[in-house]
């Protein structure tokens, strides 16, 4: 009889323990994830915003509402990656980099304004945040330095700049630009990894 009651004693305590977790689970965790996960949407589509005006180049795009954008950031590290190595072999129109840069621009005071969104997801999320805002800015600040009269030459065909005079005004922005593009592109990179390694924690 002592046996049978110690037996019920436990099951009692164990199913109990399993409720709580259960509750724990739908009441806690389920919630937060969600939360965390339309957080994560909302950053993903300002740092898209800018990506698709590189990959889908359109005079408009720096006027495109954030709701339309449909550049995934999730999955383009490889496309992103590979972009920077064009940008670095100079295999790319000089209207993607503009396009970029009008963007960003356009975007620079959205992403100041989503720092505290980043930051209630964790202190090491807003870290790589404020290295975006950083970056953003510099190209955005490019949209200064572009000149008036360009060498055209140039602005055709980027690869001339190996053989133009290294003091060359257009030469010297399209250079810095394609810098920044690139700046920008890597700390999207670095951002989609802690990205998932954010959504992998909360599901844990």
């Amino acid at each position: 009889m002592k046996i049978i009651f110690l037996s019920d004693g436990i099951k009692t305590i164990s199913g109990g323990i399993v409720s709580a977790y259960v509750l724990y689970i739908f009441v806690e965790l389920k919630p937060k994830y969600e939360k965390e996960k339309k957080a994560l949407y909302v950053l993903d589509k300002a740092i898209a915003s800018v990506v698709e005006g590189f990959f889908l180049p359109n005079i408009f795009q720096h006027e495109k509402s954030i709701r339309h954008i449909k550049f995934e950031m999730k999955s383009s590290n490889e496309k992103i990656q590979e972009a920077i190595q064009n940008i670095k072999d100079k295999e790319v129109d000089f209207l993607q980099l503009k396009i970029t840069m009008q963007t960003a621009h356009s975007r620079y005071f959205d992403f100041q304004n989503l720092l505290t969104l980043a930051v209630n997801l964790s202190p090491e999320c807003g870290l790589y945040w404020l290295d975006l805002i950083d970056k953003i800015r510099l190209l955005a600040d490019e949209m200064e330095n572009q000149i008036d009269n360009p060498d055209m030459n140039i602005l055709h065909d980027l690869k001339s700049i190996n053989s133009t005079n290294e003091m060359n005004p257009t030469a010297l922005f399209c250079s810095s630009l394609m810098l920044r593009v690139m700046e920008f592109f890597e700390s999207a990179i670095e951002w989609n990894n802690q990205d998932k390694k954010i959504l992998i924690q909360s599901n844990d």
